[in-house]
């Protein structure tokens, strides 16, 4: 479908046109993300920030996940799969993964906040969306926020 996250971007950037210098923002999902919504950023003349956002990986198999974090403590599950998982080991997971998106909110951001996200139009970006567990704690990070 696209050659690689540099044609992805340009072609969403395309794709949203009607946002060209609109009051908004890209909100970009490291790491993939990132590249993807430098595209469309540039193509929409918009804004560029970083949202860290962390899957929350089921233990036997870390690969998928049974939700995901956001860095203001928004939190999405998977409620299917988090039903079985241990509170226990659940809160251990989401503790663990809270370390790591503080830990990447200072390198990536240099421990700066996100810019004002209240009444701006948020284009959420990301390279791909598996199961949305990300995207869905991004969007309550928005929504939280008091995005347009």
């Amino acid at each position: 479908m696209f050659q690689n996250r540099k044609d992805a971007g340009q072609k969403l950037g395309r794709a949203l046109e009607v946002y060209r210098g609109c009051d908004g923002i890209v909100l970009a999902i490291p790491r993939g993300g990132v590249e993807v919504g430098h595209y469309v950023a540039r193509r929409l003349e918009l804004p560029l920030s970083v949202v860290v956002v962390r899957k929350l990986p089921i233990p036997e198999n870390p690969e998928a996940g049974f939700g995901a974090i956001a860095e203001d403590g928004s939190t999405y599950f998977v409620k299917r799969i988090y039903s079985q998982i241990s509170a226990e080991t659940a809160g251990h997971i989401v503790e663990q993964q809270t370390k790591e998106v503080y830990r990447r909110v200072q390198t990536l951001r240099e421990g700066k906040p996100l810019p004002p996200l209240a009444g701006k139009t948020i284009l959420l970006v990301d390279d791909g969306i598996a199961m949305g567990s990300t995207m869905q704690a991004a969007i309550r990070l928005c929504r939280g926020a008091h995005a347009a």
